[in-house]
């Protein structure tokens, strides 16, 4: 009979203690939800990343991030007659940046799905996850301690943070640094240069046009053996090319390689992070 006031009061300490963990944990958890932001994703056809955003704290709009470019919006003329000066204030969930603007022509077919772009600059030195399963953006504190992750360094050249990847075609080998771009629904593009330089035969080739800020790219697409990302091999992955000038240098890797993986990008330290999906 003696022991129950003792009993009783361990029972009251580990209530209490069970109580301050949970109110820890959903403290972490509120804090971690108001640094995540969902996007739309269509897996099927557009393959884009678009989040809802708000332009100087009154205009609602669609935004899609391109990592192919850095930190500006990219908008429709139709849109500057609401705006009274050339810099911008944008919203997209609690991420907040001052930007500058550049307009293109109301008739542009690339804003047939979105209202405006943003660069990769809108989260520069920020550590941030993209789940394209989950379709959620978000940042975090530091690198999860796990070898799900497989690391890459990035290194950033003319304003494109861009990786050393392997692209295995007609025999040959194509081992580039690729620009990591989100605005790129495609597998792989390479400008003409490229194809030039390691002498791709475009007999039995697809022949159309890509829609870019420029408007439309003549090019087309083959059909590739394999790309290698790190330690990472996809098969039969489709290879855009550009048949102009425009773009002398360019080399993409787009959504439907990068859909394969949740990413970190280490916008501090410049390294790409990927975890291949279930």
């Amino acid at each position: 009979m003696k022991s129950r006031p003792f009993f009783f009061l361990l029972c009251v300490i580990c209530f209490t203690l069970s109580c301050k963990q949970q109110q820890t944990e959903d403290k972490q958890q509120q804090a971690a939800d108001t640094k995540t932001v969902s996007f739309e994703y269509d897996d099927k056809m557009l393959k884009l990343m678009i989040f809802k955003g708000i332009l100087n704290d009154s205009i609602s709009l669609n935004v899609m991030f391109d990592t192919g470019g850095s930190k500006y919006i990219l908008m429709s003329d139709s849109l500057t007659g609401l705006l009274a000066d050339t810099m911008v204030y944008l919203q997209i969930g609690t991420y907040k940046s001052t930007c500058p603007v550049y307009v293109i022509e109301r008739n542009n077919p690339i804003f047939r799905h979105f209202d405006a772009i943003i660069g990769w600059r809108f989260f520069e030195d920020k550590i941030i996850e993209i789940s394209y399963q989950n379709k959620f953006i978000r940042e975090l504190d530091t690198i999860p301690v796990t070898n799900d992750f497989f690391p890459i360094k990035m290194e950033v050249m003319n304003n494109n943070p861009r990786i050393p990847i392997k692209i295995f075609v007609q025999g040959k080998c194509i081992e580039e640094e690729f620009s990591i771009d989100t605005g790129f629904n495609g597998d792989i593009m390479l400008s003409k240069y490229f194809l030039d330089k390691y002498k791709i035969n475009l007999t039995g080739a697809f022949h159309g046009a890509s829609i870019t800020s420029g408007g439309l790219l003549p090019g087309g697409s083959i059909l590739g053996d394999s790309i290698v990302l790190g330690k990472f091999t996809l098969s039969d992955t489709h290879i855009g090319f550009s048949t102009t000038s425009v773009g002398v240098r360019n080399r993409l890797i787009g959504n439907k390689v990068l859909e394969h993986f949740t990413l970190i990008l280490d916008l501090k330290n410049f390294y790409l992070y990927l975890k291949p999906n279930e």
